[in-house]
């Protein structure tokens, strides 16, 4: 392969799509990943897209479902809906943001949302439910779409388990470890480990989203149901992440009985985890560090939702398409990061309770 003009460091969502969207713009890129393309977060990752976002989140997921259409196909990408449990006030929020893009959201009650789920739910005093649109991604077939369109447009991905020499411009995508390849995201990075289990357990028919007791749930294709609490133990080490606490699952089911009778017979038959990371104000790192060097991170558990809109904006400002990245910009001030807890991803209506 000639001279690549960009050399992108980590094969994970983020820097898989970054890499096929350079490619299919002419220009020569090479990847590099120390363990295997969609290892780290990506393989970790239970593959919900979801939309109850803020309005300018919404577009970026919206985007990155119509690049995984593209790449994966409709056969791999499923509209199942989800159930939200949480504060009217966020609900009107959710729902005013979802509706002005054209989305499902409408609230239902507790009948209503048996009906849906197949379950008998329960509803708790003081909240309400919205029925939205949720989208559950193939996360292994896209993955393997990627690197079969990587090589049909001449990118090559290579093996990389120690220092590597870049050609051209790099583009650091390495997730968790992001922060010991440029000194300044030193700061503007927080490592903690993403965590999931799938269960032996009731499964509802659309996703749940409990911001009540700080949970999402969701039936894979293979028949399980896979759930976790999204934000985990803070770590200093991405070697951490790997590590699973063996005893949040049954906490975590402890949590779906309170919504779904009968949970608690459940039990876990699988756990995995990996280290996630994301910034002091819950939004992704994408632009320039320093000339010639860029990255695209931090992505706080929702890799899927948005890698792939952040990768085409990404690509558009390298191109000099758009001038800025905005929100997304590395230089923007941040806040000083939560003492012990990664900051909740992207909304303001975190978990109010877990009674």
């Amino acid at each position: 392969m000639a001279r690549a003009d960009y050399t992108i460091i980590g094969g994970g969502i983020a820097g898989l799509t970054t890499a096929l969207l350079l490619a299919e713009r002419g220009y020569r890129v090479r990847v590099y990943e120390e363990r295997y393309p969609g290892a780290g977060a990506t393989g970790a990752a239970a593959g919900l897209l979801v939309l109850h976002l803020k309005p300018q989140l919404i577009e970026i997921a919206l985007d990155s479902l119509s690049i995984y259409k593209r790449i994966a196909g409709k056969g791999y990408i499923f509209n199942m809906g989800a159930l939200l449990f949480t504060t009217p006030s966020c609900a009107r929020g959710y729902e005013e943001a979802m509706r002005s893009h054209g989305l499902a959201a409408y609230r239902v009650d507790e009948e209503r949302a048996r009906e849906i789920a197949g379950l008998p739910l329960r509803t708790m005093e003081g909240e309400e439910v919205l029925y939205v649109d949720e989208y559950l991604v193939d996360v292994g077939s896209l993955v393997s779409r990627l690197h079969s369109l990587l090589g049909e447009a001449g990118a090559t991905i290579e093996h990389a388990p120690g220092s590597i020499e870049a050609e051209g411009e790099t583009i650091i995508a390495a997730g968790a470890w992001s922060h010991l390849l440029a000194p300044e995201l030193q700061d503007k990075l927080i490592l903690y480990r993403c965590q999931a289990a799938a269960y032996e357990a009731p499964r509802p028919g659309p996703a749940l989203e409990d911001d009540t007791h700080g949970y999402y749930a969701v039936t894979h294709p293979g028949g399980d149901l896979v759930a976790g609490d999204g934000a985990n133990t803070i770590i200093t080490r991405p070697e951490e992440g790997y590590t699973p606490d063996q005893w949040e699952p049954y906490e975590i089911l402890e949590r779906i009985s309170k919504r779904i009778p009968g949970a608690e017979e459940g039990y876990p038959r699988r756990i995995w985890s990996a280290p996630c990371s994301t910034t002091p104000d819950s939004l992704p790192l994408a632009g320039t560090l320093r000339e010639g060097i860029h990255v695209i991170t931090g992505f706080n558990g929702l890799g899927i939702t948005l890698a792939g809109g952040v990768a085409a904006r990404l690509v558009d400002y390298l191109e000099g398409k758009t001038r800025s990245m905005g929100m997304l910009d590395p230089a923007r001030p941040m806040p000083p990061p939560p003492p012990d807890r990664p900051p909740e991803p992207y909304d303001e209506c975190p978990p109010h309770s877990n009674t």
